[in-house]
């Protein structure tokens, strides 16, 4: 029977030399990735257009004013209304997904305008992604989830009404009769008038109508729109919705529109004596791109609430006053060590959510069926197309280029086709069946690294720029590159013995300890180390209770030849006799990729494989002691020190000549 298609999986594990975004430290372990990734900077990757990303501001540019009519604040009677309706329906509202979503409506996200403005400057509309100079961060689904309290599970917002037309029916009805004016458009106003406290058969329907048309698909005018009137009867019904990709698709392509006008102001001129605004509306929730930005940059955050047990993450920034911020866009150039790239890993009044991560990783069997929590995980990790209720809205969803924010490991990012078809075909894609047969979870408090191939990649981009962006005294962008950045950015880019820091991170100590031996030459240590052995990577908890997994199940998570070649090996109890120990990034343990099925543990005669429950990071730092082994070459020679030291020679003397 063949294996899935390689480009349908979700992730893939394999043998790469790592690098530490906090110690700065390279190792060579056994890492886990988003697909689709490319193992080689001449291979097809996704290079972001970072040039488009910071233009250039000419002089007198225009001045641009931003209408956001997607940010709604609550009105006083919504959230009595709310009060009531949940009183009555607050089971419903669970089952379906959506009450966090809204009592999220309760709340009152005060609009920091530079803040968002700032941070849209950032957008990359061919990657949906903000480019940062010291990595790549997005909004995604996760955040849809925790901070929008939306399901990212459930029917798509374009499902047919179904056996609830006589429902939608009535609906329309009632929504003629409230049209008023010329414009002949139903106002919000007047539906809330008309439904709230009527006792009304279809008050429930109604009052839905009203949150979605409002709060998660605003249109700028107040209306109530029909077009939402099925989905609000299919969550009467008990229907889950998949909300939370139709709202990331609507805040990804009103992101892009923000970002072209950022554009187009930098770049246009008026000539004196003008007087010219250039204008955008922005109809999409951005109120949680804002907390999104509150989550992961504290520089740029105020202090948070404290919140009861029960409510949702986002009453953390309800009522909250806007910070002053002198320079924005320097903030967020520079944020690359307090970037919080898990905030929802973190616990609330010593409490944490339900939610898929443990203390420890593990691994999820995909044969044994997979609950909502991991199903709506799948749909975090991988790539797909994101449908909106906007007609013609359909954007793609990139989680590979952000692998870091869900605790995997960040290699070159690879291309992905666009599915270029109907709202169908999109939404096909996006819930199509999961075809890896095994899952890994990594733990809840985990920081992940980056591949050295990775850090030379995005320093080339980095220092390909013009140089990255600076506020000048009115608070604009400005180019701030000069010849001095781009002298000691050609260094950087040719000096081949990969002395580089994670993007934004200063260069750090290379010297890797191999048992009692010292390693300087970096190059040496990625062509020399050689895993002998991978003992325990499986580690047994329970030998008791097993299942068999046969060799042909490796086919389905993306794990490479050279790698279940070394787990076969493991199994025999060989190893080398020359065992040392290659230690882990600072303050971490070594990873170990370990199987929690139902407290089942996976046996498999034909290959010696164990994959059974995790075992103590004592136990898995010993296990790792004996699993690895170097191969120690010849010192490299005078030459790496003499050029090193050359170059050292002339920073000092550009330095100088330039300051």
């Amino acid at each position: 029977m063949e294996g899935p298609c390689e480009e349908n999986l979700i992730m893939e594990v394999r043998e790469e030399e790592i690098i530490s975004t906090t110690s700065g430290v390279s190792s060579i372990r056994v890492a886990y990735f988003l697909r689709p990734s490319v193992t080689s900077i001449h291979g097809p990757v996704f290079d972001p257009p970072v040039d488009s990303v910071n233009p250039t501001m000419v002089d007198n540019s225009v001045p641009l004013k931003a209408n956001f009519v997607g940010w709604r604040y609550p009105k006083k009677d919504w959230i009595r209304w709310v009060c009531r309706m949940q009183s009555l329906h607050h089971s419903t509202w669970k089952q379906v997904g959506i009450h966090d979503a809204i009592v999220n409506s309760t709340f009152k996200i005060h609009r920091t305008g530079d803040l968002i403005l700032g941070v849209a400057e950032k957008w990359c509309s061919k990657t949906n992604t903000f480019v940062f100079p010291w990595g790549e961060a997005t909004i995604t689904l996760e955040d849809m989830m925790f901070l929008g309290g939306f399901s990212v599970l459930g029917d798509s917002v374009l499902v047919p009404p179904g056996d609830g037309e006589e429902i939608i029916r009535k609906l329309h009805e009632a929504r003629s009769h409230i049209i008023v004016g010329k414009v002949q458009r139903a106002s919000q106003c007047a539906w809330m008038r008309k439904f709230m406290d009527s006792g009304s058969e279809i008050e429930h329907e109604a009052f839905l109508a009203y949150w979605l048309s409002r709060f998660v698909f605003p249109c700028g005018h107040d209306l109530v729109l029909g077009t939402v009137f099925p989905i609000s009867v299919h969550l009467v019904r008990g229907t889950k919705i998949a909300l939370a990709p139709a709202v990331l698709a609507s805040i990804y392509k009103n992101l892009s529109l923000l970002q072209e006008a950022i554009v187009a102001s930098r770049k246009s001129g008026i000539g004196e004596g003008q007087k010219k605004v250039l204008k955008v509306q922005v109809a999409a929730p951005l109120q949680l791109v804002q907390v999104w930005i509150w989550e992961r940059f504290p520089t740029l955050s105020p202090k948070p609430n404290s919140v009861r047990c029960g409510e949702p993450r986002l009453a953390l920034w309800h009522g909250l006053k806007k910070m002053e911020m002198e320079n924005v866009l320097d903030a967020l150039d520079h944020a690359e060590e307090s970037f919080i790239w898990r905030p929802y890993m973190r616990a609330l009044n010593n409490s944490l959510p339900d939610m898929v991560y443990k203390e420890k990783d593990h691994w999820v069997l995909v044969e044994s069926g997979l609950n909502d929590k991991v199903q709506g995980l799948v749909r975090c990790l991988r790539t797909s197309e994101l449908v909106s209720l906007e007609a013609d809205c359909i954007e793609k969803y990139l989680p590979h280029r952000v692998a870091m924010q869900f605790g995997m490991d960040q290699d070159l990012p690879g291309r992905v086709a666009r599915v270029n078809g109907s709202s169908d075909v999109a939404w096909s894609n996006y819930s199509r069946t999961v075809v890896d047969s095994i899952l890994y979870i990594p733990a809840r408090l985990f920081e992940s690294d980056v591949t050295t191939r990775y850090l030379k990649w995005w320093e080339k981009l980095k220092f390909a720029r013009s140089g990255t962006t600076k506020a000048g005294k009115d608070g604009k962008s400005t180019s701030r590159g000069s010849k001095r950045e781009e002298l000691e950015g050609l260094l950087k880019i040719n000096l081949e013995d990969d002395n580089l820091a994670p993007p934004g991170f200063p260069p750090k100590s290379n010297t890797v300890k191999a048992g009692v031996s010292g390693i300087k030459d970096k190059d040496t240590v990625g062509k020399n180390f050689q895993v002998e052995s991978i003992q325990n990577i499986f580690p047994q908890k329970d030998p008791q209770r097993k299942i068999t997994l046969s060799s042909s199940d490796f086919q389905g998570h993306g794990i490479s030849e050279r790698s279940k070649k070394k787990l076969m090996e493991s199994s025999s109890g060989t190893k080398s006799d020359t065992d040392a120990l290659f230690p882990p990034p600072l303050g971490f343990s070594p990873k170990r990729a370990r199987v929690e099925a139902e407290n089942l543990g996976v046996d498999d005669k034909e290959t010696g494989v164990e994959v059974l429950e995790g075992e103590s990071s004592e136990n898995r730092s010993e296990g790792h002691a004996k699993s690895c082994s170097l191969t120690i070459p010849e010192p490299a020679g005078m030459r790496l020190e003499e050029r090193i030291c050359t170059i050292e020679k002339l920073c000092a003397w550009l330095k100088e000549s330039l300051s």
